[in-house]
């Protein structure tokens, strides 16, 4: 996602740009991209207020989707119930999009967590568990969902994951551990689901290969590797994570 262009870029796993799409659809600001199951690119528009979806082929326009409880997403992710799952910043909720693309229900705050404020999200392998960021509390919790009788997500509990991390990034592994992007000592945290360390990826602020300038995005790509959004430096990275024949952290 370009925030500066307002488009979303298209790169294959070498790094080159084969396409864009979004400067033709009124997307202003992207802050986040989820892809659903069918293939759909959902982009979160912050500035917008809106989930604009595309066709994943053509990079068209399919549906923009608006109400008033959803003000600057931030994140999306989709559920195995097919829902979309939204964090909506500006009222500080959680939302619940059904599989008609219309807004079904408020899932957070409540229970204890009025006060949160939802950042950024990734969906584990089950897809009914999912790792965010509270952006008041600084710290990483997990929402674990079931299926209800009509067959809807319903959140069953939420439980700390990390503490102390500012992140504007989260993506949950194949192998069921979560990466953590951490803006503030500009690191990337590799932890198991019950948040015990499995290392930790830089050094602090630099420009050297493995070094970030306030890492943001995640995306976990084949081969245990992991694109990071490098902000500052202005430049993606390609890293392969803990879980083979490589060290952790190195350069991919």
């Amino acid at each position: 996602a370009d925030r500066d262009a307002g488009t979303i870029q298209r790169l294959s796993l070498d790094g080159e740009v084969v396409g864009s799409f979004g400067a033709d659809t009124g997307l202003v600001a992207p802050m986040s991209i989820a892809m659903r199951r069918d293939g759909s690119v959902v982009v979160a528009d912050f500035t917008e207020s809106a989930l604009c979806i595309y066709a994943p082929a053509t990079g068209a326009l399919v549906s923009r989707l608006q109400d008033p409880a959803l003000i600057m997403p931030k994140g999306c992710v989709e559920l195995a119930t097919g829902e979309m799952l939204v964090c909506s910043y500006g009222t500080r909720r959680l939302l619940l999009w059904g599989r008609d693309d219309s807004l079904s229900h408020v899932v957070l705050p409540g229970d204890g967590h009025e006060r949160m404020v939802p950042g950024p999200l990734a969906v584990a392998p089950d897809g009914l568990t999912v790792f965010l960021h509270d952006e008041l509390a600084h710290t990483v919790v997990a929402v674990r969902f079931q299926v209800g009788d009509a067959g809807l997500a319903e959140p069953v509990d939420v439980r700390p994951v990390m503490s102390g991390v500012h992140s504007e990034g989260i993506e949950a592994l194949p192998n069921g551990s979560v990466l953590v992007s951490d803006t503030s000592k500009r690191v990337v945290h590799h932890v198991a689901a019950d948040g015990q360390p499995i290392g930790v990826y830089g050094a602090g602020p630099g420009t050297d290969p493995g070094e970030f300038d306030y890492p943001t995005g995640l995306c976990a790509i084949p081969g245990n590797r992991v694109v990071v959004c490098d902000k500052r430096n202005q430049r993606l990275q390609v890293l392969e994570y803990a879980g083979r024949d490589r060290a952790a952290g190195a350069i991919a």
